[in-house]
């Protein structure tokens, strides 16, 4: 009587530890890995693709300037139509109401890149550090080539001194 009582329990506890049993043992297996040596020797190189950069000669142009608004004076540097314009950069030596530099197109029909910059006290700019950098990373060109320029806007009294300079490269 006692035996038919516990036989179920016994034969359920049984059947539970075999589900268990099984269900580990395929996770187990599963989580089995094998050490991978690579050797890099003479005798077994490993496989690679020799990439060669392409040539590039770098191209830049730059000049210090002390220039009076009156009524807007400017300069440009002209970026030839094979150059890639990667970096504009204007950092003014003395406070001013507002510089603006830009990149446009060899023609002067469009404007790429436009920004006003002026010294800390300057409420005529976007920027107030008296320095800009225009960084193009991937470049950009121009079939008809490229103008870099500023201009010394007409505020009253604003004086524009500092360094302007442009870079690129020739592909």
């Amino acid at each position: 009587m006692k035996l038919r009582k516990i036989l179920p329990f016994v034969v359920g506890l049984w059947v539970f530890a075999v589900m268990v049993g099984l269900v580990n043992s395929g996770s187990a297996a599963a989580q089995v890995s094998v050490p991978v040596t690579v050797l890099n020797t003479p005798a077994h190189p490993i496989p690679t693709v020799v990439q060669s950069l392409p040539q590039r000669t770098l191209v830049h142009d730059g000049q210090s300037f002390s220039l009076s608004p009156n009524p807007n004076i400017a300069f440009e540097f002209a970026v030839p139509a094979n150059v890639v314009l990667t970096d504009v950069v204007l950092s003014l030596t003395s406070p001013a109401q507002a510089v603006t530099i830009f990149v446009g197109r060899g023609d002067g029909n469009k404007t790429y890149i436009f920004q006003s910059v002026g010294g800390a006290t300057s409420t005529f700019s976007g920027s107030t550090e008296g320095r800009a950098t225009i960084s193009l990373q991937s470049g950009l060109q121009d079939p008809l080539g490229l103008r870099v320029g500023l201009y010394c806007n007409n505020i009253g009294g604003n004086v524009c001194e500092g360094a302007f300079m442009w870079s690129g490269y020739q592909p």
